[in-house]
């Protein structure tokens, strides 16, 4: 069982350059990001920027040149065929090193691949932020991602399973909470 946040910004599947934006407020300060990425056939893209947002919170404070405030530190490339984000945490990379941007140029092929980036985001002062994430195929975004807590609710036996026969009718949907069956295809 693999439990987690929901991402800030998500823009996954397999498409052509589509862009995600969100606002939010975030104290002064270093705040943890990961950035996952795949390409699945033909072109690829990715841009991740940020911009503080002036008082009115309706447009972004422009500067010349802007600040980065997103920074990679980390990366993770895989090779696989997906249509959707695979969870990267239960795949193996192929390479992995440390980077300085979130550049694709980390990947190891151009088609079938994707690239888990780990960094951070500094705020510089607290405030609203506009984040925006272009990809072509698919990409998610957690920027402080708030660790999930589990709750232990108790400990039971497990149910002994009980012997059946392949289309032997129940009584009721719960008669059968675990059971075996053997047979020959």
């Amino acid at each position: 069982v693999f439990v987690t946040a929901p991402p800030f910004l998500d823009n996954d599947g397999v498409h052509g350059p589509a862009m995600v934006r969100r606002e939010r407020y975030f104290a002064a300060g270093r705040h943890p990001l990961r950035l996952d990425w795949f390409n699945q056939r033909l072109g690829s893209d990715l841009q991740l920027s940020s911009f503080f947002l002036s008082p009115d919170a309706k447009s972004p404070i422009t500067e010349t040149p802007p600040p980065n405030y997103l920074h990679a530190v980390g990366a993770s490339c895989f090779q696989g065929s997906w249509f959707r984000l695979p969870n990267f945490q239960m795949l193996t990379p192929v390479k992995s090193g440390a980077v300085t941007n979130f550049d694709l140029g980390f990947r190891t092929r151009n088609e079938m691949v994707g690239i888990r980036f780990e960094g951070y985001f500094d705020a510089p002062q607290s405030g609203k932020y506009r984040f925006e994430l272009s990809s072509d195929d698919g990409s998610r975004l957690w920027v402080d991602a708030p660790r999930l807590q589990i709750k232990k609710n108790g400990v039971t036996k497990r149910p002994t399973p009980r012997q059946v026969r392949i289309a032997e009718p129940m009584k009721g949907l719960n008669e059968h909470t675990l059971v075996t069956i053997e047979g020959r295809p």
